[in-house]
């Protein structure tokens, strides 16, 4: 499955407010239970998972955050987006110890584990040019947001035939 087919415009959040990491990702996480994407233990599952796994990455353009939960929560595959009002400290993934101020949240609902190892590998492919994530940081609608995504998502497969 292509992580193009995971986006969705209603479960993009512009100027989402939080007030720490567990808050952002309890917001997009029940976003993603109302729309019957997930079970009622996806939120839970996932803030036990970042504390034990984190996923904020010190991304090129704006620092970001990656949480996901195990897959047998998810009940249809999607990606939710919340872009932060102000940012909030996340636990970084490469170094546990330090923070990062993540700007904004991909939380992932994949009910298949390849799908969702792909999905991650495509995303971190995704945020090293930072482009993506500047023109993400800058939207103010959701379909702004997709377009940014969708248009990275592009220039990688354009470089990767090349």
């Amino acid at each position: 499955m292509e992580l193009a087919a995971l986006l969705d415009p209603s479960l993009v959040l512009i100027d989402m407010e939080a007030r720490d990491a567990a808050e952002a990702i309890a917001c997009l996480g029940e976003l993603l239970f109302r729309r019957g994407y997930v079970d009622e233990h996806f939120v839970a599952a996932a803030l036990a998972r970042e504390t034990k796994f984190p996923t904020g990455l010190a991304t090129q353009g704006i620092p970001i955050a990656l949480p996901h939960a195990e897959t047998e929560y998810v009940r249809v595959s999607r990606v939710a987006i919340g872009i932060l009002r102000q940012a909030v400290p996340f636990r970084r993934m490469d170094n546990p110890e330090s923070l990062v101020e993540a700007k904004a949240v991909f939380m992932l609902a994949i009910s298949d584990p390849n799908t969702q190892v792909m999905a991650l590998q495509q995303l971190a492919e995704l945020f090293q040019d930072g482009m993506t994530l500047t023109q993400v940081a800058a939207a103010r609608s959701q379909e702004q947001v997709l377009q940014a995504v969708l248009e990275g998502l592009r220039r990688l497969e354009a470089k990767s035939i090349q």
